[in-house]
C-alpha cells in the first residue's frame, strides 16, 4: 500500500487525485465505464468502503465513512456532504432493491468521501479551449445564401473567447482564422494545454428546411475500441508525460483514466443541462436537448466537453439570424453565462 502510495506521488495536472486511486488499486485493476443511465450505488459504495443505510420509508439514503457523513433521498437531484449541498444532472431512483445513482454521483460524493478529489484549479486559473469547427477547405455546412458554417463559428467563437477572458481565465482558440485544424490537432491541443473545459462550436444542417433548434452534444460511455483508438493514446501519453507519478505503470495509468473518463462524462452532462437549460430560451430558438455522441473531438479530449450546434444553416429564418452579427453576439453572451454558472457552481 505504501508503495501504491509513493508512486502516484502529487498529480497536478489542473485535477486533482488524492489517494482515491489507492482505494480502487486495492482489489481491481480497472474502473469499468460508468453505465448511461446512472449504476449501483451499493457496488460503488462498498468498493471504497462507504457504509449505506436506506431508510424505505422515508426514502433517505445515509452514507458514510471515516467521520464523514452524506445523504440523499430518492427522487431528489440533490445530495448533501455534511451541510454541503451537491447538484446532480439526475435523481436518484430505485429499481427493486437496488438504488440507482446518475453518473456524477461518483466524482461529487463517493469519490470526496473515499478521499479522492476531482476538481478544477482555483477559477482565476481555469483553463478553456474553444474549438470553432471546421476551417479552410473544409467549409462545414452552407445556407442557401451561400453562408459558411466554418465562417459563422469563428465569429461566435472568438467572441466568446473575448468574454471568457474577462473572467480572468486563460482561454484560447484551437483556430483563430480560417485555416484548416485536423480534429487530431484539436485535441492534441487541448491535451497539451491541460484544458479544464472544451466547447466546440458548430452550426447545424438538415436535409429537411424545417427542421430548426439549438442543441449541445456530450460524450457516450467509451466502448472497447475507443480505448484502443491511437489519437486516444496519443493524448493519453502527452497527458501522462506531464503529470508527477510514476511513469509507465500501465496499471495506475488505466485507473486514473478511467476516473478522469468518469469524472468527464458527468461534468460534461451538467455543463450540458446548464447550457441547454439558458442559451435556448436566451436566443428564443427552440431547444432540442442535450443528448451523448461519440463525436471525434468529445472521445479524444480528456476533460469535460460539449459540442454546441447554435442553429440550423439549413433552415431559412435561422440562416438570416447566423447571418446577423447582433445575433452571433447574443450566442457568444448566453454561451459565456452559462458557462460562467457552471464553474461558478463547482
Amino acid at each position: 500500500m505504501k508503495n501504491i502510495i509513493c508512486a502516484l506521488g502529487r498529480f497536478q495536472p489542473k485535477i486533482f487525485l488524492i489517494m482515491g486511486a489507492v482505494l480502487l488499486l486495492n482489489g481491481c485493476s480497472s474502473v469499468p465505464p460508468a453505465p448511461t443511465r446512472g449504476f449501483l450505488l451499493k457496488n460503488a459504495a462498498q468498493l471504497r468502503g462507504i457504509e449505506m443505510d436506506y431508510d424505505q420509508l422515508t426514502g433517505r439514503v445515509v452514507l458514510q465513512r471515516a467521520g464523514q457523513k452524506a445523504h440523499a433521498f430518492i427522487g431528489n437531484n440533490r445530495a448533501w456532504i455534511g451541510e454541503e449541498e451537491v447538484l446532480l444532472t439526475e435523481p436518484l431512483y430505485q429499481s427493486g432493491h437496488d438504488i440507482i445513482v446518475p453518473d456524477d454521483f461518483k466524482e461529487k460524493v463517493l469519490n470526496r468521501m473515499s478521499g479522492f478529489v476531482y476538481g478544477q484549479q482555483s477559477h482565476d486559473r481555469l483553463v478553456v479551449v474553444i474549438d470553432p469547427g471546421h476551417g479552410g477547405k473544409d467549409p462545414g455546412a452552407r445556407g442557401r445564401s451561400g453562408l459558411k458554417e466554418k465562417d459563422v463559428v469563428l465569429d461566435i467563437a472568438k467572441r466568446l473567447h473575448r468574454k471568457l477572458k474577462k473572467e480572468g481565465w486563460d482561454v484560447h482558440l484551437t483556430r483563430d482564422k480560417d485555416v484548416f485544424i485536423s480534429l487530431e490537432q484539436r485535441t492534441e491541443k487541448a491535451s497539451e494545454l491541460r484544458a479544464d473545459l472544451y466547447v466546440s462550436i458548430h452550426a447545424n444542417a438538415s436535409e429537411t428546411p424545417r427542421v430548426n433548434g439549438f442543441e449541445v452534444w456530450t460524450v457516450r460511455p467509451l466502448e472497447s475500441q475507443d480505448r484502443k483508438e491511437p489519437q486516444r493514446r496519443r493524448n493519453h501519453d502527452i497527458f501522462f508525460k506531464r503529470v508527477e507519478m510514476e511513469q509507465n505503470n500501465s496499471k495506475l495509468e488505466r485507473v486514473v483514466d478511467d476516473l478522469m473518463y468518469a469524472y468527464k462524462r458527468g461534468e460534461s452532462s451538467v455543463l450540458a443541462e446548464q447550457v441547454t437549460r439558458e442559451v435556448p430560451k436566451d436566443l428564443k430558438l427552440e431547444n432540442r436537448g442535450a443528448r451523448d455522441s461519440g463525436f471525434f473531438v468529445l472521445r479524444n479530449t480528456l476533460c469535460p466537453a460539449i459540442l454546441v450546434e447554435v442553429a440550423f444553416m439549413s433552415n431559412a429564418k435561422e440562416e438570416r439570424l447566423l447571418k446577423s452579427e447582433d445575433f452571433r453576439q447574443q450566442v457568444a453572451e448566453s454561451l459565456s453565462r452559462a458557462i460562467v454558472r457552471y464553474v461558478n457552481a463547482l
